[in-house]
């Protein structure tokens, strides 16, 4: 059976879209999976044991060219994340089986649909992923993310600390200065801290200490967060590198159910929310608690950090720790 897994979106999106793959190959004897993602976060599977071939599309991508690319190659197409261009060339190509959502008013041209809800939250973008796969009778267990990683192009010492401020707005972030305090509060305690930024951050490199810039290629920064000894940031592709790469991570994260830390948080990590009940969307400036990410102290975080490097800890690698703030007692997440 020659299986295409569609996810076109962001970077971290298409990381936690990788254990399909695995599952895949595990379960179907003889099985060819190709993944057909974006050109920029394409580089994230490279060497990737699991994904036989990656084809890649641009923003600006042509339906024809696509199905051209596609027809007669593939009997089931698994679309992890549904966009209209995409279901038509799915359609167009004529893929026997083609599995989407059952919510979009284009969701006819998938003939396998799945009827669930992803922006009400309540599970890990992982389990939405792999839930997919009922409709080819596989059932869906716990496998590792995947991303790609190369040597590091500088020096990591030991005992170092990595931490990204920024994101690409799918969320609400952390305030910049609490990533500024954070990284003095774990300085003063005999950590290397550095910080990684992105374009978005760039016109901070002299508010941060000791940066990083993104001109690395996505391979290149698996290889930097391998080396680092915890990283810590907000939602974002770079926090999933991390957890993929298997470096203990903390993500700071909102309580709304579409960006929270249950649906989108580190896996074999913590996710840092604020000390507030879910809330079904995120209203931004009509919310009388925004910005409720100033409600997460730099001392909590700067705890767990500790508590986590000095292996008081115990985390599961196919789990995400949910930790509300200030609310909750340290102790909850440490060790018995």
């Amino acid at each position: 059976m020659r299986i295409l897994v569609v996810r076109t979106d962001r970077i971290g999106d298409l990381v936690l879209t990788t254990p399909l793959a695995g599952i895949l190959k595990k379960k179907m004897e003889g099985v060819r999976v190709d993944f057909l993602v974006s050109d920029y976060a394409a580089p994230i599977l490279k060497g990737y044991k699991y994904v036989d071939h990656i084809l890649t599309i641009s923003k600006s991508y042509k339906i024809d060219k696509l199905v051209r690319k596609i027809k007669k190659k593939y009997d089931v197409a698994i679309v992890a994340h549904p966009e209209f261009r995409l279901a038509i060339a799915l359609y167009l190509a004529t893929i026997p089986i083609r599995i989407g959502t059952g919510y979009r008013l284009y969701s006819l041209l998938f003939n396998r649909r799945v009827y669930e809800h992803r922006r009400y939250g309540g599970r890990h973008e992982i389990e939405y992923n792999i839930s997919l796969l009922r409709q080819l009778q596989v059932e869906p267990e716990f496998f590792p993310t995947y991303a790609s990683v190369e040597e590091s192009p500088i020096t990591i010492p030991d005992n170092s600390i990595v931490i990204h401020p920024g994101g690409l707005g799918s969320s609400l972030y952390w305030p910049s200065d609490r990533f500024l305090y954070l990284g003095k509060f774990l300085k003063k305690r005999g950590f290397n801290v550095y910080y990684l930024l992105g374009p978005a951050e760039v016109q901070m490199k002299e508010y941060y200490p000791n940066p990083i810039f993104q001109q690395f290629t996505l391979p290149e920064i698996g290889g930097i967060l391998s080396k680092a000894s915890l990283f810590i940031g907000s939602n974002s592709g770079i926090l999933h590198i991390a957890s993929a790469v298997n470096t203990p991570s903390i993500g700071i994260f909102p309580c709304a159910v579409n960006m929270n830390g249950t649906r989108w948080g580190p896996v074999g990590g913590i996710a840092v929310e604020p000390p507030l009940p879910e809330c079904n969307r995120c209203i931004f400036e009509r919310c009388r608690f925004y910005n409720c990410m100033g409600l997460i102290s730099v001392e909590r975080v700067g705890k767990i950090a500790l508590s986590l490097l000095d292996g008081k800890i115990k985390l599961k690698t196919d789990r995400v720790f949910v930790y509300k703030g200030e609310e909750e007692p340290l102790s909850r997440l440490l060790k018995p």
